[in-house]
């Protein structure tokens, strides 16, 4: 029998990097993972930009926050799933992918616009998702 195993490589690839930064924190490898890797911090203009309160069309609230010169949402911490469905939900830290743009989950970046708003960008999808500020 003959089956086909897909693995969503973003999903992957998101996983493997926070994979060998961790490891390499952990067991204090001195190793420049964000070389190797192509890890850019953003810079502060973009952080300070981004980070604040959020609401989608949905009444969604996002929350995200500066961590370590990198984007987290927090959305989610401190909340207990049952499913393991519900994992892709669970974000935290947000990886910088140049040009303004996050990588949120599997299907979903952010990107901080031109005229200073923040919007998800569903990789399927062509129309952006755009979020409304409630606070900083």
């Amino acid at each position: 029998m003959i089956r086909n195993v897909i693995i969503p490589s973003r999903l992957f690839e998101d996983y493997a990097i926070k994979f060998c930064s961790k490891i390499n924190s952990e067991f204090n490898l001195n190793r420049d993972i964000d070389k190797e890797f192509s890890i850019t911090n953003p810079s502060s203009k973009i952080l300070k930009s981004v980070v604040g309160t959020y609401v989608n069309k949905k009444n969604d609230t996002l929350f995200f926050e500066e961590r370590g010169n990198q984007l987290y949402e927090s959305t989610y911490d401190k909340k207990n799933f049952q499913y393991n469905s519900q994992r892709r939900f669970i974000d935290g830290n947000l990886r910088y992918l140049n040009d303004n743009l996050f990588y949120r989950n599997r299907v979903e970046n952010i990107k901080l616009n031109a005229d200073g708003s923040v919007s998800l960008i569903n990789i399927f999808y062509n129309k952006p998702i755009s979020l409304r500020r409630i606070s900083k």
